[in-house]
């Protein structure tokens, strides 16, 4: 079982033992039995696809660190989900359980902010993987170069040295950080995110050619959007196949990734081949755009390796061909 799912499971059954069970079907099943209800068999996924109708099965959803609001969106629409930082809601016929009040599931430094992949501190790895692997910085340097605070800077710093991420020197009264490699850097980051943790909205809209949509969604209304996925590599790999758009949009919710979807005249349906995605990293996310001389600007090459860097199509492959060119690029 992957580990956002065993730590699901952990959550699940902290929740319901005293009131009932949870037993794992594998793959990606669980089975809720409580006293006095049918058991009830759901499927663990992570939030991103659009929420199943009430005809369709059961699905509990896995959630990081979600906004409450977001929280308030799923309870309105009468969905399950376990959010890794202690919340639980799981609803069936004759069963409704829902608590914030659990120990997270995970053991992570981002829950308290000193990890260096947290949205704020994770501009200090961004800064870094666009520099060369000779060049080395002082801790007020790089923050300054990095926009954060020397105290910010300096927990990144010290979380990537505990990650094997980069290596720190002392020199005089200053400590110079390296960068030890961009794999490096991507593999163990890689380790805390995946392109899953963006709720994602996916939308029929009228593509057609996909240059052509592309073209037009410079005249997208307002927030700021991002290619990012395979249409973000195609900007990068001029050859690399696209089928759907994916699309950071500046909003904090899913809800108003379906109000744009809405004034943009497009249909939220789980068949759309344009995904409307909330970015996990709020702000550091616009961080190193890539502007092109038609449609919407890119992400930068070390977020879009990490996207592409778990997609199940050719995700790796491109990643792995965007992470050579930027190597080069560089030196």
């Amino acid at each position: 079982m992957k580990i956002r799912q065993e730590q699901a499971l952990a959550l699940l059954t902290a929740a319901l033992k005293t009131v009932g069970r949870v037993t794992w079907e594998p793959p990606e099943h669980v089975v809720v039995e409580v006293a006095g209800a049918p058991s009830t068999e759901f499927r663990l996924a992570p939030l991103g696809d659009v929420a199943p109708r009430d005809s369709e099965s059961h699905t509990i959803w896995i959630l990081r660190r979600p906004a409450e609001s977001v929280l308030e969106d799923l309870r309105a629409r009468n969905q399950s989900f376990v959010a890794l930082d202690g919340a639980v809601r799981v609803q069936a016929p004759g069963l409704l359980i829902d608590r914030s009040d659990l120990k997270p599931g995970y053991e992570s430094k981002a829950a308290t902010g000193r990890s260096a992949f947290s949205d704020r501190a994770s501009r200090i790895p961004r800064f870094l993987f666009d520099q060369p692997l000779e060049s080395s910085w002082s801790i007020t340097a790089l923050a300054a170069a990095a926009g954060v605070s020397p105290s910010v800077a300096s927990y990144a710093v010290r979380d990537l040295e505990q990650r094997g991420v980069v290596t720190v020197r002392s020199e005089g009264r200053q400590r110079r950080v390296s960068l030890l490699g961009h794999r490096q850097l991507v593999v163990g980051w890689a380790r805390d995110y995946t392109w899953q943790d963006n709720p994602r909205v996916p939308v029929i809209a009228p593509i057609g050619s996909i240059n052509s949509f592309l073209r037009r969604l410079t005249s997208l209304p307002p927030p700021r959007c991002a290619l990012t996925l395979h249409a973000g590599a195609t900007r990068r790999l001029p050859h690399a196949p696209v089928e759907d758009i994916a699309l950071y949009v500046d909003v904090p919710s899913r809800t108003d990734a379906l109000h744009v979807a809405r004034e943009c005249g497009w249909t939220p349906d789980s068949a759309g081949h344009l995904f409307l995605m909330v970015p996990h990293y709020r702000t550091s996310v616009w961080m190193g755009l890539s502007e092109t001389e038609w449609g919407p600007p890119v992400v930068s090459d070390l977020q879009l390796i990490l996207d592409l860097w778990e997609h199940p199509i050719r995700g790796r492959e491109q990643a792995e061909l965007v992470l050579e060119k930027h190597e080069i690029k560089v030196r």
